[in-house]
């Protein structure tokens, strides 16, 4: 239904670039599900779209996109959102949300699933920077204003078969040339920034009521995503 880069191996933890946003799930998640993960996180992120823009609205983007995810079948467990002052120094908008995806994950799960969940972040990071095709993705969703965000989530199983998603929004301000939204870094002076995560939990059930219609809502709007794999 979108273009994808590779074919999938189910065994691998895998990396999906979409506009805005990367998402690791964990191996152990197959099809179906592994697909309804992307299919409503997506979804989800470009109704939120249409009606806030993520760039310069990221906190009533994010409560949107969870109302959205919510609809498609996803129970939030726990929800943060706080600002801070970042001072003058070289930032990095992966480890800030890496930290949020752990952070938040560790008060939901627990302190190893917080360090798979970081685990699989990092590593989504580190293969964004292997391909031009997922970083061209990622910044379509950026614009001319001076803030702009981007998304980043992992997803596991646990061992009693929930699927939980642990989901990151960051916002700051630009700082020119030396901004690079693709690799979720960027060096400047001091800024403001916005930090959302949540913890959610697919009801498979619901979700499964409300995939078709989903599915074809992307077909139609004929969104990309690119697949990195074997993170």
């Amino acid at each position: 239904m979108n273009d994808v880069a590779k074919k999938e191996e189910p065994s691998k933890d895998l990396a999906i670039a979409i506009p805005g946003a990367l998402l690791a799930i964990a191996g152990k998640i197959k099809d179906p599900t592994r697909e309804d993960v992307i299919d409503s996180y997506q979804f989800s992120s470009e109704v939120a779209g249409k009606l806030f823009n993520p760039n310069t609205q990221c906190e009533e983007w994010f409560k949107k996109f969870l109302s959205v995810m919510q609809d498609c079948g996803w129970v939030v467990v726990r929800q943060k959102y706080q600002k801070t002052e970042s001072g003058s120094q070289s930032l990095k908008i992966g480890a800030i949300a890496s930290k949020a995806v752990s952070g938040i994950g560790s008060a939901v799960l627990g302190g190893p699933a917080g360090t798979a969940l970081r685990k699989l972040a990092d590593g989504a990071l580190k293969k964004l920077g292997l391909s031009e095709e997922a970083q061209q993705i990622i910044k379509r969703k950026t614009d001319n204003s001076k803030t702009g965000s981007v998304g980043l989530a992992a997803c596991l199983v646990t061992e009693s078969d929930d699927v939980v998603l642990v989901t990151s929004a960051v916002q700051t301000s630009k700082s020119g040339k030396d901004a690079d939204w693709a690799l979720f870094e960027w060096a400047g002076s001091s800024s403001d920034t916005y930090e959302a995560a949540a913890a959610l939990m697919l009801n498979r059930k619901l979700y499964h009521s409300i995939r078709d219609a989903i599915i074809d809502k992307l077909k139609q709007h004929k969104q990309s995503r690119v697949l990195l794999h074997d993170i």
